[in-house]
């Protein structure tokens, strides 16, 4: 759904004693429905659509944010409009408002040096998450659902996953659930300028589910081949020891999960490749970003070198629990 000017500008009206009158906003063009704005001031803020597709209601994010940042967790909130209401426009169809955090952009090559701390920064961010006690609303993953029903992949493809299906199943069938972030990509999280730290965004989704399943979809992002063309071909194991280690410093990982963490990386794998075949081929009605065919070419290429290279996933996840 395209924006006009006028109806953002209209939705930041709302914050007009935090922007001023005549706010700076970058309109371009965004698939993604979030905007860079400028106050009067020179703070700089997103203004974001939450969108008709709602995981838990508003109120139940803007309370785990609220309790994350109490927790020491770097994270944004919404900031409040004039009237001390949460969001703007319509109340299925709203905007939220949030400050713009500074963050460093890592090249390719560089980034196992920092995975360590991104590693930490996510058990802080889990032990933080298992302490909220409020009920949500949201759902719970369903895993098995995900890499066993329609899967819209090649028969070469679903015939090697389901030689591994059961066992990938069986391992993280043992784990508890807790509350987790649920969309755990490099992308939501952020390397804070000035050495500040680790911050974390999107929040909308916060399933239960087990922890290394947010763990898995980050990791699942590592091993794919598309994001780091140009380094070291060793810089995909080098960012899964590198993670591992850092997170098992402040929560250590069981065997049970030790073991399920590749199988789980592979699933996740498989569950956004069979998605986003879909709404290439217009099943699902999802907007799509203009490199969608490359994120999905890449992906299936990680599917099919991971079913042949298991052994090698799982042999840098045990390198960094040591």
């Amino acid at each position: 759904m395209a924006f006009e000017k006028s109806q953002l500008l209209m939705c930041l009206a709302e914050w007009q004693t935090l922007l001023g009158e005549n706010p700076m906003l970058e309109i371009g063009d965004n698939v993604r429905e979030l905007w860079p704005v400028e106050s009067v001031h020179g703070e700089r803020y997103f203004l974001k659509r939450l969108g008709p597709w709602r995981n838990l209601p508003v109120l139940s994010e803007y309370r785990m944010i609220i309790h994350l940042l109490e927790e020491g967790v770097c994270v944004p909130a919404f900031l409040l409009t004039d009237d001390g209401a949460i969001t703007a426009g319509p109340t299925e169809d709203s905007f939220v408002l949030m400050r713009a955090f500074e963050h460093e952009h890592r090249l390719a090559a560089d980034i196992p040096r920092f995975e360590s701390e991104v590693g930490s920064a996510t058990a802080y961010l889990h032990q933080a998450m298992s302490r909220y006690s409020q009920p949500l609303g949201s759902y719970t993953e369903d895993i098995e659902g995900g890499i066993t029903n329609g899967l819209r992949l090649s028969d070469d493809l679903l015939r090697r996953i389901d030689a591994v299906r059961d066992e990938i199943l069986q391992r993280l069938s043992k784990l508890p659930l807790q509350v987790i972030h649920g969309d755990f990509t490099p992308d939501n999280v952020l390397h804070l300028a000035q050495g500040r730290g680790i911050g974390f965004i999107d929040f909308d989704h916060l399933p239960n589910g087990p922890p290394i399943w947010d763990i898995a979809k980050y990791l699942s992002r590592r091993i794919r081949f598309r994001w780091c063309q140009g380094a070291p071909a060793t810089v995909r194991m080098d960012c899964i020891e590198a993670f591992v280690a850092g997170y098992t410093k402040v929560v250590p990982l069981g065997q049970t999960e030790i073991e399920a963490l590749p199988g789980a990386a592979l699933a996740y794998n498989v569950m956004e490749a069979s998605y986003d075949q879909s709404i290439m081929d217009g099943i699902l009605p999802r907007r799509m970003l203009p490199d969608h065919a490359e994120v999905l070419k890449d992906t299936l290429q990680t599917i099919d070198w991971q079913l042949s290279n298991l052994d090698v996933v799982s042999a840098a996840v045990r390198r960094g629990v040591r």
